[in-house]
């Protein structure tokens, strides 16, 4: 048991990002299960511009929604499949051109399944 007073958190002066990229390139239940976090980022930067990188298969959840401002559809399952990925690659590459020159501000995603999704 903590005895005493805690310290107050401490936070960075963090100026509201413009441009924010959501990676989930999951199933549709990854994608729901983060729903949440998507929607107080939403609340927390109410002018932002969030952009949504998602499996074409998984797009579905957000379309409609107002939880994001686009949808950027990206089959990354091809890659699943080591003897057709090399087909991919043309796409993979125009894609990380196009986020390339759009100079978003923030990128928030998670690395896996095991870990927590972070901003």
């Amino acid at each position: 048991m903590l005895q005493g007073k805690l310290a107050p958190r401490q936070h960075r002066n963090l100026t509201p990002s413009r441009r924010i990229l959501i990676i989930k390139l999951a199933d549709l239940g990854d994608l729901l299960s983060i729903t949440p976090a998507l929607r107080a980022l939403r609340n927390g930067l109410p002018g932002a511009h969030i952009s949504a990188l998602v499996t074409p298969s998984s797009a579905c959840l957000l379309d409609r929604s107002d939880l994001v401002d686009e949808i950027i559809p990206f089959d990354k399952f091809a890659f699943d499949r080591k003897r057709d990925a090399y087909r991919g690659v043309p796409n993979a590459v125009g894609l990380a051109n196009e986020l390339r020159s759009r100079h978003f501000d923030a990128l928030v995603g998670n690395a896996g399944s095991r870990r927590r999704f972070c901003f």
